[in-house]
């Protein structure tokens, strides 16, 4: 017997508009969340630059049977989507950035200990990786979805990759 999704809509306390929703079927937890939108944007000013922060979603899926559960321990999937409009004062046109973070949970282990100094606070890969193959090839994650060819032609004739 399979059992029967539940839906919860989550509201802004405030002002009772909707933000976001969880999705529960047999085994997983969907959660998407509006964090910022675009009808009430973030605008930060400082050292001559406005960043306007037009939207920022994010949604996750958990391996879990109760809302309860949803934590680390059962993430499989997060993205984050964030949508600015940057502007220095002596432009006169605003640039548009769009930022997409996907992250597939291969495995996890939790630690007790974690030294801070050794961690970026940044989206930046400051070192190389350690594995020795194409392990993205391999991976047995449903969730995981290789990039289209349209995709992957446009990147290899249009992008070029800046090493320091």
């Amino acid at each position: 017997m399979q059992k029967e999704s539940i839906d919860v809509n989550i509201r802004n306390k405030g002002e009772n508009s909707l933000r976001g929703s969880l999705h529960l079927d047999s085994n997983t937890t969907g959660l998407s969340l509006a964090i910022i939108t675009d009808d009430k944007p973030k605008v930060m000013k400082g050292l001559g630059v406005e960043n306007t922060l037009n939207n920022y979603t994010i949604n996750s899926l958990f391996n879990n049977e109760k809302f309860e559960e949803i934590g680390f321990n059962s993430l499989l999937y997060f993205k984050e989507i964030r949508n600015y409009s940057i502007k220095a004062r002596k432009d006169i046109e605003t640039q548009k950035v769009d930022a997409i973070h996907e992250v597939f949970v291969l495995k996890s282990r939790l630690s007790e200990n974690i030294d801070a100094k050794g961690l970026d606070n940044n989206y930046s890969f400051k070192k190389s990786s350690s594995h020795q193959n194409d392990y993205w090839k391999h991976i047995d994650n449903i969730l995981f979805q290789p990039l289209p060819k349209s995709v992957e032609k446009f990147i290899e004739e249009n992008l070029t990759e800046i090493k320091e």
